[in-house]
């Protein structure tokens, strides 16, 4: 809050709680269990995916591929389609090798978004622009 840098408790659906507090929290309930269980709902609930590819895994691929994703973000949002990353199937070797296989990608996987209608999400919060205009 202080640095209005980050995701604030509320971009999750969370109480703001103190740091302490939160830390326990995260220690008990981040485990691969509950967040199996928690990206299955979020799977049930989606009525599309979009997955990005791009044909070389290299630097340059990344870079053309953001420019990409920056655009069809961008024009989801006009249209109000809301987008949620769920990209753990592109960034887990595994699961990358296997979504390769079974979808006969000829490309490598690298994002994969939740693409819907939804009610509206708090926003992160932004730092003033004075904090990027140096005198």
């Amino acid at each position: 809050m202080e640095t209005k840098d980050g995701l604030s408790y509320s971009v999750f659906g969370a109480p703001d709680l103190p740091r302490f507090v939160s830390e326990l929290v995260m220690e008990i309930c981040l485990n691969p269990l509950i967040q199996n269980r928690s990206d299955s709902k979020k799977i049930e609930s989606s009525s599309h995916f979009a997955l990005f590819t791009v044909s070389e895994n290299d630097i340059i691929n990344w870079i053309m591929l953001g420019r990409v994703l920056q655009r069809f973000l961008l024009k989801a949002t006009q249209c109000g389609i809301a987008c949620a990353f769920m990209n753990q199937p592109c960034e887990i070797a595994e699961l990358s090798v296997t979504l390769r296989q079974n979808l006969f990608l000829s490309g490598y996987p690298v994002i994969l978004l939740r693409v819907g209608y939804a009610l509206p999400a708090a926003h992160s919060l932004r730092r003033p622009l004075s904090c990027f205009i140096k005198d």
